[in-house]
């Protein structure tokens, strides 16, 4: 008699610690099961995934990077089931193994190599989990302006996008053109921004606190396909953060921005 393959089920997948992922053995009251080629395994026990250690329950290969996206397949190796995460995407697969189902992702850290978002794919359907992660801290990239201002920013997911807080404070005259950078390491989803090639998507807001005057000069951020960063935008253009427009930067000056960004690696697309 054949084996008879029922709907597999998947739990979420729980970032443990700072290089571990674990999946529980029930999702939904029924036991963990998993279809790896052609086979259907069950999964008794909790699984730990160690980004320290190479091989099933570890990485397929390498050691883990920084500010990097991660598959996360269920494997198996003589009909032992486990999982393992990659860096290769389900078209290649991960390195040792010739059967696997893809059954989750998450990124690291730009700052180091420390686990920091996740999306899973839940109970063998397309559904996805897609929360809100903690706070993460970046420093942000400034082009020009003081080169002593101190830059700093915080960003966090929530669902598919990025939302981004991030500040820059002068100590002396500005010089140039300052755009406040993203969080590197990821990737604008260009596809869900609208509008012209020159202004795609309002995406957030921009503030000048201009210390000599008192005065808080505010517009509109949006995001440009030729150079990403904030954009102040007045009244008959799209215009940068120059020395002088809209104000002349000097110390005690403040520059903040507030702007949410769809991104193509939190949209959790499986094919």
């Amino acid at each position: 008699m054949g084996q008879v393959l029922v709907q597999d089920t998947l739990p979420d997948l729980v970032i443990a610690s700072t290089t571990t992922i674990t999946m529980a053995t029930t999702y939904l009251g029924k036991q963990t099961r998993i279809s790896v080629g052609g086979q259907q395994y069950l999964y008794s026990s909790v699984i730990t995934i160690n980004f320290a250690t190479t091989g099933i329950n570890g990485l397929d290969t390498g050691a883990i990077a920084a500010n990097s996206l991660y598959y996360i397949y269920s494997v198996q190796t003589s009909n032992t089931p486990g999982l393992v995460a990659s860096l290769a995407a389900p078209t290649t697969g991960p390195t040792g193994f010739t059967a696997w189902k893809e059954v989750g992702r998450c990124r690291t850290l730009s700052s180091a190599s420390t686990l920091a978002v996740i999306t899973n794919r839940v109970g063998g359907a397309s559904s996805l989990s897609l929360g809100a992660s903690d706070l993460q801290s970046y420093t942000p990239t400034a082009n020009g302006f003081d080169a002593s201002a101190v830059y700093q920013g915080f960003w966090r997911r929530v669902g598919a996008s990025m939302q981004i807080t991030a500040l820059g404070r002068f100590a002396g005259a500005g010089t140039g053109t300052l755009v406040l950078g993203y969080p590197t390491g990821y990737t604008i989803n260009e596809s869900k921004l609208t509008g012209a090639a020159t202004d795609r998507s309002l995406i957030g807001t921009v503030q000048f606190y201009d210390a000599s005057a008192t005065s808080v000069f505010t517009g509109s951020a949006t995001h440009i396909l030729t150079v990403a960063g904030p954009r102040f935008y007045g009244a008959t253009n799209i215009l940068l953060w120059t020395t002088g427009n809209p104000v002349t930067a000097a110390a005690g000056d403040i520059v903040t921005m507030d702007v949410t960004i769809p991104i193509v690696e939190f949209a959790g697309l499986y094919t």
